[in-house]
């Protein structure tokens, strides 16, 4: 789990790894489920009676297939809790995206291997067709995947492990509190860094709105749990008892 920049011939090296991303370190993890794609908006509509979604009517993303957006951390403990499901650790959610990889993408070390894959919904031309100035967009200027916002889960490649848009899309929330340190001090079994104590919680995945180095699979990102966001949304799992 993690990465760092320092030497190519170590597990997980990527050149764009932050300090928060260190030191690269290994988890162990009980049986669980992680769901296949992200959330949509017709299950938190069944789940909860309504559809918090930023595209409302927008043609851009009018189906219940697409992600369900706009909903916070609180959102998520309290909703996935009473149908016996919860939102994955970092150290879930990682392990899940990696799909048995150690390169910065499951696709590979190189963006381009996101686009040769159709793996990742990114700030890309389509965005700008439809009147987006996001600054993402000009991190890869030549980049057209085809949807302006976000798309219909299952649209884009699936990793090793068959889950799809683990990569870009909407970035999905962990329970975890941001601490920038924990990595140095976490325990190897089930490791999860108590919100308790944190003012920020985590989210993975990097988005629609973002640049692909937001989508590496050890980057992390971080906003306060009554936070939400057009291109934040949820990947829920459930815990397998022995």
């Amino acid at each position: 789990m993690g990465a760092h920049p320092s030497d190519p011939d170590e597990d997980n090296y990527d050149p764009q790894a932050l300090p928060w991303e260190s030191p690269v370190h290994a988890v162990a993890l009980s049986p669980f489920f992680l769901s296949e794609f992200e959330m949509t908006q017709g299950q938190w509509i069944s789940l909860t009676g309504r559809k918090p979604s930023s595209y409302q009517q927008n043609e851009l993303a009018s189906t219940l297939l697409h992600p369900v957006e706009q909903i916070s951390w609180q959102d998520c403990m309290v909703w996935l809790h009473r149908i016996g499901l919860i939102l994955p650790s970092e150290a879930q959610w990682e392990y899940g995206a990696r799909g048995q990889t150690g390169t910065p993408w499951w696709t590979g070390a190189e963006r381009e291997s996101l686009r040769a894959q159709r793996a990742a919904n990114l700030a890309d031309q389509s965005a700008a067709r439809a009147g987006a100035t996001w600054s993402a967009i000009e991190a890869w200027p030549d980049l057209d995947d085809g949807y302006a916002v976000h798309a219909p889960v299952g649209v884009f490649s699936a990793n090793p492990f068959g889950l799809h848009d683990t990569a870009g899309n909407v970035w999905e929330w962990c329970p975890d509190g941001y601490d920038e340190g924990f990595y140095s001090r976490s325990p190897t079994l089930d490791p999860v860094c108590p919100p308790r104590g944190f003012e920020y919680r985590v989210f993975r995945g990097g988005s629609f709105y973002a640049a692909a180095t937001n989508a590496r699979s050890a980057n992390r990102n971080s906003h306060n749990p009554t936070f939400a966001s057009h291109s934040l949304g949820v990947r829920p799992v459930r815990a397998i008892d022995p």
